[in-house]
C-alpha cells in the first residue's frame, strides 16, 4: 500500500490509515482536498471521515485582549478539529440475505 502524498510504502491497509491518522507526521494528507475520495477506495466504502470540532471547543467565547497600543480588541481563540471516523455502507452495496438463526434445539434466537 502506496501513501498518494508522501508516496511512503506500508505494508497493509491498516499500516497506511495509521499514517493517515497520525497527527505528528510531515505528509499532511488528512488536509488534502481529496482525502474523502481517497479513504472511499482505499476502504472500499465502508469507512467515512468527517472533521469535527471538538466539543470542550465548540463554543469558545470571544474575549477583549490589549492589542500592542494598549487598545482593548476582541479575539476569538481558534477551534480544535479533528477527523471523526465512522463505518458506512458503499452505495451500491447489496449485502446478504437476513436469515433467521436457530439454536441446536430448533428455537428461534
Amino acid at each position: 500500500m502506496r501513501c498518494p502524498r508522501c508516496q511512503k510504502t506500508y505494508g497493509s491497509a491498516t499500516a497506511l490509515i495509521a499514517h493517515c491518522e497520525s497527527t505528528t507526521t510531515k505528509c499532511g494528507i488528512t488536509h488534502a482536498d481529496d482525502f474523502a475520495t481517497f479513504l472511499d477506495r482505499l476502504s472500499g466504502g465502508f469507512l467515512g471521515a468527517t472533521e469535527e470540532v471538538r466539543p470542550d471547543h465548540a463554543f469558545n467565547p470571544t474575549v477583549m485582549v490589549p492589542n500592542e497600543s494598549g487598545d482593548l480588541e476582541e479575539y476569538a481563540p481558534p477551534a480544535v478539529g479533528y477527523l471523526k471516523y465512522q463505518a458506512t455502507q458503499p452505495v451500491d452495496w447489496k449485502g446478504g440475505e437476513e436469515r433467521e438463526v436457530t439454536r441446536i434445539d430448533k428455537r428461534p434466537v
